[in-house]
C-alpha cells in the first residue's frame, strides 16, 4: 500500500510542478529576450542612418564659413571635432576650387570581418552658393558591441530571475504539497485501520 502512496508522493508532485513552471517561464523569458535583441539588431542600420544624417547636416553648416574663407585651421578643427563620436569612421571635406582639403580615417583596434560602414555625402553651401562637399562614414562596430553587451547582461538577468523563480516556486509548492502530505498520511492511516487518528 505504501508503494502506491509513494508513487503519488510529495517529491514527484513538487518536481512535476516546479519543472513545468520553471520551463514555461524560461521559455517565455528566452523568447521575449530574443525578440528584443532581434529588434535591437535590426534597427542598427536605421539608427546609424539617422545619426549620420544629423551629423552631416550639422557638420555642413559648421564648416561652410571656414570653407568659404578658406580658414584651414577652422576646417581641421571642425573635422577633428567630428571624431569625438566614436562611431565616426572617416571624414572628407572637399573645396570646389581646391579639391580635397581634409581627409581622416579612424581605425579602431579590434575591427571584425562583418563590420559595415555607412556613408553620406552632403553639399556645402554659403549664401546659397555651392562651395564644396563633406562626406562622413560611420561604423556599426560599436552598436554591435553594445548589442553583444546587452545580450550578456540580459542573460545574467535571466539567470538571476531563474534563481528567484526557483525559490518562489519552492515556497509555493510547499504550501500546495503540505495539505497533500496530510491527506496522504490520513489515507495511509485509514488504509492501516486507524480510524480515530486526527491530523
Amino acid at each position: 500500500m505504501n508503494k502506491i502512496f509513494d508513487f503519488f508522493g510529495i517529491k514527484r508532485i513538487w518536481l512535476k510542478f516546479a519543472t513545468t513552471v520553471i520551463l514555461a517561464v524560461l521559455l517565455t523569458m528566452s523568447f521575449t529576450s530574443y525578440l528584443r535583441l532581434l529588434n535591437d539588431y535590426n534597427t542598427i542600420p536605421q539608427r546609424i542612418g539617422e545619426k549620420l544624417e544629423t551629423t552631416v547636416e550639422v557638420a555642413s553648416l559648421a564648416v561652410s564659413d571656414p570653407l568659404w574663407n578658406y580658414n584651414l585651421e577652422g576646417i581641421i578643427s571642425i573635422g577633428d571635432s567630428i571624431f569625438t563620436d566614436k562611431e565616426v569612421h572617416s571624414v572628407r571635406i572637399t573645396d570646389l576650387r581646391r579639391g580635397e582639403i581634409y581627409s581622416r580615417d579612424n581605425e579602431h583596434d579590434d575591427s571584425f570581418e562583418g563590420e559595415k560602414h555607412y556613408r553620406i555625402m552632403n553639399k556645402i553651401y554659403q549664401d546659397e552658393v555651392y562651395i564644396g562637399d563633406i562626406e562622413i562614414s560611420m561604423t556599426d562596430y560599436f552598436l554591435l558591441s553594445d548589442a553583444r553587451a546587452i545580450f550578456s547582461e540580459r542573460l545574467n538577468d535571466m539567470l538571476i530571475q531563474v534563481f528567484i523563480l526557483i525559490i518562489f516556486i519552492s515556497l509555493i509548492s510547499v504550501t500546495i504539497t503540505n495539505p497533500l502530505k496530510k491527506l496522504e498520511e490520513g489515507a495511509i492511516d485509514l488504509a492501516e485501520g486507524h480510524y480515530t487518528k486526527k491530523n
